[in-house]
């Protein structure tokens, strides 16, 4: 099996995978809903930091991370049957494993096959419920009396449009405190994250970075350096929530140059 197939392997299986994952956990989630009963007596008799609180409430959380993963990849099976769903996190895993980079398609510098390209325009169209909107995050500069609390809700912050003036920060942050000036900031910027259209991941020699970056927008590897012969097997995403559907993957006749539509960016 050459780097090809194997790309095309684990990104075929990862929705059996990730699923079959979480239902194991989940199968085994029982027991720990039956010790959450005796880790909320502890925690009632204030008995907060005992090793098995901590060991519980980790697992709980681990359950109900399970639970999400395996209704998403349930959902996608069943309504878009022709398309691989993954996580942003598997997908990055095995981007990384093979030294792919992704980026917006206006990015891509690369012939388009024509197998892929007809793929693509007949793709089932994403659901709106099921899209992804650009969303804003924040770089605040509060003054030195606001709240700890109150700053690093805000660090974590993400919304459908962008924010301005105190007011609106005091309506949103869910810790409330008295006083007007508690919320006040001295700078405030956000940065919009597009994840809308599609996305190609592949070598980074296929790519036109101008203006990208891994800090300043947040998703896809722009810094891979390697050594190891480029792998010939770009792959064209779109996102939606929860995760990523694969449109199209390349294969080896990406190189016959009788089958490719030439693009230009």
């Amino acid at each position: 099996m050459d780097i090809v197939e194997k790309i095309h392997a684990e990104i075929d299986s990862a929705q059996d995978r990730i699923l079959k994952e979480a239902l194991d956990f989940i199968e085994n989630g029982v027991y720990i809903e039956d010790a959450s009963e005796k880790s909320e007596r502890l925690k009632k008799l204030g008995f907060v930091n005992t090793p098995f609180v901590h060991d519980n409430e980790e697992k709980i959380k681990k359950l109900a991370e399970f639970k999400r993963k395996a209704n998403l990849v349930k959902y996608y099976t069943d309504n878009y049957p022709f398309l691989k769903f993954i996580t942003e996190e598997e997908f990055d895993v095995i981007c990384k494993k093979y030294d792919l980079i992704y980026a917006p398609a206006n990015s891509y510098r690369k012939d388009i096959p024509e197998k892929n390209l007809i793929e693509i325009e007949n793709a089932q169209p994403i659901k709106s419920k099921d899209a992804v909107p650009v969303f804003y995050t924040y770089n605040l500069k509060f003054f030195s009396y606001v709240p700890q609390e109150v700053i690093e809700f805000f660090s974590t912050l993400k919304t459908d449009k962008p924010l301005s003036g105190d007011n609106t920060l005091r309506d949103i942050c869910p810790i409330k405190y008295e006083g007007k000036y508690l919320y006040e900031v001295s700078g405030i910027s956000h940065e919009a994250i597009d994840k809308t259209g599609l996305f190609i991941a592949a070598p980074p020699s296929h790519f036109d970075l101008t203006g990208l970056t891994e800090n300043s927008n947040k998703m896809g590897f722009f810094k891979v350096i390697t050594s190891k012969p480029e792998s010939k097997d770009p792959i064209v995403f779109r996102y939606v929530n929860g995760g990523i559907q694969i449109l199209s993957k390349w294969g080896k006749e990406a190189e016959d140059e009788n089958l490719v539509n030439p693009i230009n960016n």
